[in-house]
C-alpha cells in the first residue's frame, strides 16, 4: 500500500513536471512542442503546394502552345518548393501521362484535351487543369493528290454543258492541297 502511494506521487511530480511552464512563458510539454512543430509543418506543406499550383505551366516545343500542339510537352513532376507533381490525361491514347503526343490522324480532325496536375507535400494535395489542343497530322502526299482528284470540276462558258460544247471549257490547272 505505501510503495503505490509512492509510485503515485511519484508519476504526479513527472506529470507536473511535464505540464509545467519554464520563464519565458513557453511550455516545456513536449506534446505541445510536436503539435506547434506538425502546425508548422503543415502550414509548410499548404504554401509549398499553393505556390507550385499558380506556377506550374506546361512547357511546349517550340512553335507550340496549348492551342496548337504538335510535339511532346514536358510535364514538370517535382515543384520549386519540393512538391510531386502528377499528371493525367484524358486521352492519355493523344497525350500520355508523360507528356508524349500522338496525333490525331489527318481527316480525324484535331483533338482537345484535358490534363490535370496533382501537386502534393506532405498531406496537403492540390489539382489544376490545363486544357490543350492537339493538332491533327497534315495529309500525305497521296491523301492531297486525293482529295484535289475528287474536287476536280469542268468549267462550261455561256450556255455550254457536258452534253454540248461550243465554246472553251475552263480546267483547274492546280489543286486546293
Amino acid at each position: 500500500m505505501k510503495f503505490n502511494k509512492v509510485l503515485i506521487n511519484f508519476l504526479s511530480l513527472l506529470i507536473l513536471l511535464a505540464f509545467s511552464t519554464c520563464d519565458d512563458g513557453s511550455s516545456s510539454s513536449s506534446i505541445s512542442s510536436d503539435a506547434n512543430s506538425n502546425n508548422d509543418s503543415q502550414q509548410a506543406d499548404i504554401e509549398a503546394v499553393e505556390t507550385d499550383k499558380a506556377s506550374l505551366e506546361i512547357i511546349y516545343a517550340d512553335d507550340d502552345s496549348s492551342d496548337s500542339v504538335t510535339q511532346d510537352v514536358t510535364l514538370n513532376t517535382t515543384g520549386n518548393n519540393g512538391t510531386t507533381i502528377t499528371w493525367s490525361s484524358e486521352v492519355p491514347g493523344i497525350i500520355a501521362d508523360d507528356g508524349t503526343v500522338i496525333r490525331p490522324v489527318y481527316g480525324a480532325g484535331n483533338a482537345s484535351i484535358e490534363l490535370t496536375a496533382t501537386i502534393s507535400r506532405g498531406t496537403e494535395i492540390l489539382t489544376k487543369i490545363f486544357n490543350v489542343i492537339v493538332i491533327e497530322t497534315p495529309a500525305t502526299d497521296a491523301e492531297s493528290v486525293s482529295e484535289d482528284v475528287a474536287a476536280l470540276t469542268i468549267g462550261y462558258s455561256g450556255s455550254d454543258s457536258a452534253g454540248s460544247i461550243t465554246l472553251d471549257v475552263i480546267l483547274d490547272t492546280e489543286g486546293s492541297n
